[in-house]
């Protein structure tokens, strides 16, 4: 029988090196950080892997947040690190916060969060 310490299971999926950066000191975590749930909020693709179709979105402020190639709102399936973009905040299936909707940015955008 597996005991259920309330750590998850290890990263299935082999996302722990991209997913990892994302959680730790990204600011508030719980309750404070679902708060900040819905959107818009814009700021920059920070990285993105095309093998594991993750990547993560930096605001202004720092604070980062994974996302699955699946959140790119074009189909597109890939995203450039460096592009600004403009996205919508929802609890993932890891409880983890995750970017979603994710469109290119207006020209002329600041990157600036809400």
């Amino acid at each position: 029988m597996a005991r259920d310490d309330g750590a998850g299971p290890a990263d299935p999926a082999g996302r722990a090196g991209l997913a990892g950066p994302a959680r730790a000191g990204s600011g508030p975590s719980g309750p404070a950080r679902l708060g900040r749930l819905g959107g818009p909020w814009s700021g920059r693709v920070a990285c993105f892997d095309d093998a594991a179709g993750r990547g993560i979105v930096e605001v202004a402020s720092g604070e980062r947040f994974g996302f699955h190639c699946t959140s790119l709102a074009d189909g597109s399936r890939h995203a450039e690190p460096g592009a600004q973009v403009v996205f919508g905040l929802w609890p993932g299936s890891g409880g983890e916060i995750e970017a979603v909707r994710i469109v290119d940015a207006p020209a002329g955008a600041s990157g600036a969060q809400p």
